[in-house]
């Protein structure tokens, strides 16, 4: 838990860049559960690997994602991330590859006088690995993001097409899911800090589950970003649960993989 608390404060603490806005766009599951509704440039890669330990009773787990986003059309992202998903402590059991999980994410509509930005992401996971459980899964989403001064709200209204059934060391995925969110940017730093609030239902017939979150975004170079998280959660009749992220966006273009031949 100590080393966790320390990267974060690295993370946040890190030397600011100048002229970088990437530090806004708030990924899925990084820092938090909300996402915005904008995607990655046309043409443009992200690579992102994001970390986190769930605590829990002695009953640690632990999560790494590494995965790529590709701005496909103006408007359109398509990514892929390879979660890897484990216990340790005194609680054994399997580790290694969760799954595979494909997004597409397309905005519907830009910030508009009295109007906020829209989109959907379709998320999809196949049962390739051995935490990932069976069967696929699939959910839709629904995306806003409103801004005001320095200030943005963003809502996610989340619907699970298909639930597969995830061993105790996966995230288990949601029926439904609603959360709102807050963020606000320091310009100066080139820092974003969020607050997010997130209910939701995991197990038909079971109480929802509550979950309060807070994270930040900080360029600490032009194409370089780190983002850490921490979050809480609650179910009646449930152990609550405590979560610590920590994570690192690496923003790239075509140029970067296929340089122009010297003339």
């Amino acid at each position: 838990m100590r080393v966790f608390i320390a990267l974060l404060a690295v993370a946040l603490l890190a030397a600011p860049a100048r002229a970088q806005i990437d530090y806004r766009n708030l990924d899925h599951g990084r820092p938090g559960a909300v996402e915005d509704a904008y995607p990655v440039e046309r043409y443009g890669f992200e690579l992102t690997a994001g970390s986190g330990v769930h605590f829990s009773s002695g009953a640690e787990r632990y999560r790494i994602v590494p995965g790529l986003a590709y701005g496909l059309f103006r408007g359109g992202e398509v990514a892929v991330h390879l979660p890897l998903a484990g216990r340790f402590g005194s609680v054994g059991g399997p580790s290694g590859l969760a799954g595979i999980d494909l997004s597409l994410l397309m905005n519907l509509s830009v910030e508009k006088v009295g109007l906020p930005a829209l989109a959907v992401r379709l998320l999809g996971s196949l049962p390739v690995g051995a935490t990932a459980g069976e069967g696929a899964g699939v959910t839709l989403a629904g995306l806003a993001t409103r801004s005001f001064g320095r200030n943005r709200i963003h809502a996610n209204v989340a619907l699970a097409l298909a639930t597969p059934e995830v061993p105790e060391a996966r995230e288990d995925v949601s029926r439904w899911s609603v959360a709102l969110a807050l963020d606000r940017t320091i310009i100066r730093s080139s820092t974003l800090l969020i607050s997010e609030l997130e209910v939701a239902s995991v197990h038909q017939g079971e109480p929802w589950r509550y979950s309060v979150g807070l994270g930040g975004r900080r360029q600490i170079a032009a194409t370089w970003l780190l983002d850490a998280g921490l979050r809480w959660e609650a179910q009646r009749h449930a152990r609550s649960e405590a979560a610590v992220t920590i994570g690192f966006t690496h923003s790239f273009g075509i140029a970067e993989i296929m340089p122009r031949r010297a003339r």
